[in-house]
Parts: structure tokens; sequence; C-alpha cells
């Protein structure tokens, strides 16, 4: 494997997962903003009518 398909597979994960959790997602779901989560990540940060929820 040479340096440029190193630098492209270091890229995979952050690409692959969710930033709330850090894991692959898992039944993802994309945001009109084009962000990708985990459906259950993103349901626990926001309230059941789509409004965040502060920390």
């Amino acid at each position: 494997m040479d340096l440029g398909q190193k630098s492209v597979w270091g890229l995979v994960p952050p690409l692959m997962t969710c930033p709330i959790c850090l894991e692959y997602f898992k039944d993802p779901v994309s945001l009109d903003c084009d962000h990708n989560f985990c459906r259950a990540c993103i349901t626990q940060c926001w309230g059941p009518w789509g409004t965040h929820l502060p920390p």
C-alpha cells in the first residue's frame, strides 16, 4: 500500500462515524444541512418536536 492509499483510508472512519457517539452509524439519518447522525443519537439530542435540547 502506498502513502496515497493510507491517507485515503485515514479519512474513512470520520466519514462513517456519528459526531455524537463517535461510533459507526447505526440507522443513519441525514439532516437538511447535510450532517449525518445515528437516528438514536439525534433523537436523544433533539426533543420530540425536533428542537435541540440543552446539554
